[in-house]
């Protein structure tokens, strides 16, 4: 059985000596917000409207790399399924990239005029199968209980102890076994979550919907759709079912993968910690139980720095381009209550082996822990 310390370096922050800080120091969400300097807050209309046109120009550069290289057989095949490979990653990544757009736009942090965040966003997430409003509503509920059993709807909402998930249904054991301890997760997470935001009331019914939430999640509902549909439509009519998948599924869905595990690994280590709600608060939710997990410079910059989120989750207002400035202020400040990990598939594996939690001794919270852990 392995260790945490065999994944995580041995001079890493732990979340537990966070927690164990913050506690012994009585600090408030807003004592740690305010290491963050004031610029870090103030929206750069170039630089939001400069991030669209270069999430713009990096997909249809992904798009013409993909005219280049066709499947023709016999030999070629040696060098050209891995150069569509490469570009289908390539492509990917820049959906992934133009998803953060969106993102920053639910946070209202892409201009400081509603419509225009409102607008820009339903444009950047409706062609990757995400409602805006929906996406806004599900994402604003996870960074009001982030880490929260039973409530963050993320992944904290279905985790479960041993006993939990011993006298747990098939169909429930299937969905911790599978989802959070194999890859199975991030390949269909995106997806399932996708399902429920569109039918959030009923699927998600811990979230609260203000009285015109239904209204507004039914537009953006109906914009995703017409703009999927019409867009697969296009494809096809110009070039058959191939052209579809080759230009938009197949980069859609390598899209959705990288953020469901950007998601996942945001809040998930094999050391990360879990709330019950009698002992959750926002610092533990926010600053504990967040992390922030570097990639190699051209993912992040694909992805507009959303791997920086320690900052993210204190202010998510922040624009993304002022999250490095941000986290390496709250760095400098307090080094003790900064996680980050260094990404590796490794440590990926380590993830996937705890699945489950167990109360930790005398603690008012829980540790990750195997399967076949006693």
């Amino acid at each position: 059985m392995s260790t945490v310390s065999q994944v995580v370096d041995s001079d890493a922050v732990l979340p537990r000596s966070v927690d164990d800080r913050t506690r012994a120091e009585n600090l408030s969400i807003g004592d740690i917000r305010d290491l963050i300097p004031k610029e870090c807050h103030v929206i750069d209309p170039v630089r939001s409207w400069r991030a669209l046109g270069s999430a713009l120009l990096r997909i249809a550069l992904a798009e013409l790399i993909l005219t280049r290289v066709e499947l023709t057989g016999g030999v070629n095949l040696l060098w050209q399924v891995p150069a569509l490979a490469a570009a289908w990653l390539f492509a990917g990544w820049a959906f992934t990239g133009m998803f953060v757009i969106g993102h920053d736009c639910a946070h209202m942090a892409f201009s400081d005029r509603k419509w225009v965040n409102e607008v820009v966003g339903h444009l950047a997430l409706a062609f990757e199968f995400t409602g805006f409003h929906n996406w806004r509503i599900w994402h604003n509920f996870h960074h009001a209980k982030t880490q929260l059993r039973g409530m963050d709807p993320d992944w904290a909402e279905k985790m479960m102890t041993r006993g939990e998930y011993e006298t747990s249904p098939l169909g429930v054991k299937a969905h911790v076994r599978l989802g959070f301890g194999t890859p199975l997760g991030i390949l269909v997470g995106f997806w399932v979550g996708m399902f429920r935001r569109t039918f959030m009331k009923t699927l998600a019914p811990q979230i609260p919907l203000s009285r015109g939430a239904p209204r507004e999640l039914l537009f953006s509902s109906l914009f995703m759709v017409a703009a999927c549909g019409a867009l697969s439509v296009a494809l096809v009519r110009l070039g058959g079912p191939w052209v579809l998948v080759k230009y938009y599924y197949i980069p859609a869905f390598i899209a959705a993968a990288h953020g469901a595990m950007l998601t996942y690994l945001h809040h998930t280590s094999p050391d990360a910690l879990v709330f019950d709600r009698e002992g959750w608060n926002p610092v533990r939710g926010q600053v504990v139980s967040t992390f922030n997990v570097r990639f190699p410079a051209i993912c992040e910059a694909m992805w507009f720095d959303i791997n920086i989120h320690l900052p993210h989750h204190l202010a998510p207002k922040i624009p993304w381009y002022n999250l490095k400035p941000a986290a390496e202020a709250i760095r400098a400040a307090r080094p003790d209550l900064y996680i980050e990990r260094q990404f590796s598939f490794g440590y990926l594996l380590a993830c996937w082996k705890r699945p489950l939690i167990r109360p930790a001794p005398n603690e008012s919270y829980y540790a990750m822990t195997e399967f076949n852990d006693s």
